[in-house]
């Protein structure tokens, strides 16, 4: 995981909300998408280990109550049409 790879040698029971935001907003205005999907997989990561009591507490990838008040609005992406294709092009 390229995109978190401030977190690789922490671990787990030591990463907390600070170290969350920084290894994110690198990467949630310049890569939206991507810096998603690493959040998700974080929250899972994490809650894994907190059902096999490697760790405590509140998860600090959990998008309500904690990042969505937090990181940036993600931007939308603007979503044009394509033209219609003349019928007569139809085969």
């Amino acid at each position: 995981m390229r995109y978190a790879a401030a977190l690789r040698d922490t671990p787990i029971d030591r990463i907390d909300d600070m170290a969350v935001r920084s290894a994110l907003m690198s990467i949630w205005v310049t890569l939206p998408e991507t810096a998603s999907r690493v959040r998700g997989r974080c929250e899972e990561i994490w809650d894994y280990a907190k059902v096999h009591s490697w760790c405590t507490g509140e998860n600090p990838f959990r998008w309500k109550g904690n990042l969505k008040h937090v990181l940036p609005r993600r931007p939308k992406l603007e979503q044009r049409h394509l033209a219609a294709m003349d019928y007569r092009h139809i085969s």
